[in-house]
């Protein structure tokens, strides 16, 4: 094993198992690996494998995931700061759920006994506050994504994934508060993921499952600019020949019921590049 004194370890970076750190920092993006010892040692935007031990550590636990079966030890003083939330199967999940008021739910699909979608359901079908559900899989079907959002999931991240986009996700669903989907708006544009429906000026609209796809991801990055690359990777998750004109024929078709019918365009063509929602979101 090794013992590091008055370290600093910035991530990206693994630090092996039975590794020992006696004040410090870790993080971002860095792995602990099971049957670690962080003694005095502040910990961000990382994760924490079960078995391990931490000491006295201020986690900034809001960027932080500390795995089922961490032993966190603390003066009488220090008020803790986290749950452990990182479970095996869906009965674990639900009980997890159900015991402590968590603000934010990461599920696996292919859970043993109850699945992910399960879960969620269950989850969705308690009265009062409930925390936010993102799906972190495999599974990169549209159906699949599509069954989740209406379950009521207000996010979905098909891995193989960065760990710095699941982190950015998981803040911005903090930033949310959790209680149920949130609603996607920008200007007099508002588009509800769980119950499927888009609202432009009191005017419902009707879109395809491939238009509001596009149109989900569109307002989850308005003001940016994404290319036709980027659509088909990830809203439709193939890649785009050079030839196929699919992204245009798909927006085209948007535009026609989102801004047509509208004094002010939201969606722009930027030449060359892709295109862009450009009201701020809200």
């Amino acid at each position: 094993s090794v013992t590091l004194v008055d370290s600093v370890v910035r991530g990206p970076a693994i630090i092996g198992a039975g590794t020992r750190i006696e004040h410090g920092f870790v993080g971002p993006y860095t792995a602990i690996a099971s049957g670690c010892t962080l003694s005095h040692v502040e910990i961000e935007n990382s994760i924490v494998w079960e078995g391990s031990t931490l000491i006295d550590v201020p986690l900034r636990i809001s960027d932080s995931l500390i795995g089922r079966g961490v032993t966190i030890r603390r003066r009488p003083e220090m008020k803790p700061k986290a749950h452990r939330f990182l479970v095996g199967d869906g009965a674990d999940a639900l009980l997890a759920a159900e015991t402590v008021d968590y603000d934010i739910l990461i599920l696996d699909i292919g859970m043993p006994g109850h699945d992910g979608f399960e879960v969620c359901r269950r989850v969705r079908r308690r009265p009062g506050r409930s925390p936010a559900v993102l799906f972190l899989t495999a599974r990169d079907a549209i159906e699949d994504r599509v069954r989740g959002l209406d379950l009521g999931a207000e996010d979905y991240l098909v891995k193989p994934f960065a760990f710095a986009e699941l982190l950015a996700r998981v803040r911005a669903l903090l930033r949310r508060g959790a209680g149920g989907p949130a609603i996607l708006a920008a200007g007099d544009l508002a588009l509800d993921p769980a119950a499927r429906t888009v609202v432009r000026n009191g005017a419902n609209i009707h879109l395809t499952s491939k238009e509001f796809a596009l149109l989900e991801y569109l307002l989850r990055n308005a003001g940016r600019v994404v290319t036709r690359a980027m659509l088909a990777e990830h809203v439709w998750n193939f890649e785009l020949e050079a030839e196929s004109n699919f992204i245009e024929v798909l927006v085209y078709s948007l535009r026609k019921k989102v801004d047509a019918p509208f004094a002010r365009p939201l969606i722009a063509t930027i030449r060359g590049v892709g295109y862009r929602l450009d009201a701020p979101l809200s």
